[in-house]
């Protein structure tokens, strides 16, 4: 498979238009504006963002990155039967599924074309299911220990010195700082929907948080930015137990790498939120060697069924 690129053919074509030359088309049932598209949030560098429900998919289309009216845009394909299948559901989708992102789409979303009256329904149907669960404990403990592993790589680079190591400590900070940013948010049992929003929530609820992050950006010197992002990772792991250290051992249990199955998949099963979730790791931290240490939000990991690690 080739990428597939070509010139815009709307980038001088406005929004409305645009949405109403797809109304014409028999194939498309619905649209759904997202995010900030026509909303008051909307401003001049905003892009749009459009979710496409279609009677069938004509070809196998999920995303469009196009222009529309000079402005970028996001076109988000699903199809009637997806929608029914994601609705018919007996309990909530697990958070980060397509099928939870698509159930958000349709609670946030606002219709501008609904040929049958059945996306209204849908919509209906959405907003009254419960929401999808944030991550579960196991997904909370391991975000906790692959920081903790993050900060531990690092450490070991800069304590090296050289060049490849200085360099390798770089490349590592561009992810890891990511991670923290939304690893904050999984700890705290809070859903991820984007930088802006998480700009916001620290705004108004973290501005110690923000200002350190605005520092770890700033900062020229690499050993001062690794103390910065050492500082960040405490600071996000805080309200679950303190970030794991030198000489501490933090163990994440599975099936094992290869063991649980998901390398293939037969192209026609899908695999059960059961099953995905079954293949969560589990993560433990033994701290022999550091017994003062309270770390009660993972005291359930430490002996998990009296068996001590």
């Amino acid at each position: 498979m080739k990428p597939i690129a070509t010139p815009s053919q709307t980038i001088d074509v406005t929004l409305d238009e645009v949405l109403a030359r797809l109304a014409r088309n028999e194939i498309v049932e619905g649209i759904l504006l997202l995010g900030s598209t026509g909303t008051s949030a909307f401003t001049p560098t905003s892009d749009f963002d459009l979710l496409l429900v279609l009677l069938d998919l004509p070809a196998p289309v999920r995303i469009v990155n196009t222009w529309i009216d000079h402005r970028f845009a996001e076109i988000y394909c699903t199809t009637s039967a997806a929608l029914a299948r994601i609705l018919a559901a007996d309990a909530a989708w697990l958070e980060g599924t397509e099928e939870a992102v698509v159930l958000g789409w349709l609670h946030e979303g606002r219709i501008v074309f609904d040929r049958k009256g059945r996306i209204e329904q849908a919509v209906a149907r959405a907003r009254n299911l419960s929401p999808a669960p944030n991550s579960d404990d196991a997904d909370i403990v391991e975000a906790w220990r692959k920081i903790g592993y993050n900060v531990a790589q690092i450490r070991r680079y800069l304590a090296a010195g050289d060049p490849a190591s200085r360099m390798a400590v770089n490349l590592r900070l561009l992810y890891s700082v990511d991670e923290v940013k939304f690893h904050y948010f999984t700890i705290r049992g809070i859903s991820w929907t984007g930088e802006k929003p998480a700009i916001q929530y620290w705004t108004e609820n973290d501005a110690v948080f923000l200002e350190q992050l605005a520092q770890f950006f700033d900062e020229p010197d690499l050993h001062r930015k690794v103390e910065l992002y050492v500082s960040l990772t405490q600071h996000c792991v805080a309200p679950l137990a303190p970030l794991w250290d030198v000489e501490d051992t933090a163990i994440s249990l599975g099936a094992g790498y290869g063991g649980a199955g998901g390398g293939h998949v037969e192209r026609s099963a899908q695999p059960s939120r059961d099953s995905r979730r079954s293949q969560h790791k589990r993560t433990y931290l033994c701290r022999d060697s550091h017994p003062d240490r309270r770390v009660d939000r993972i005291a359930p990991y430490l002996y998990p069924g009296g068996h001590r690690w």
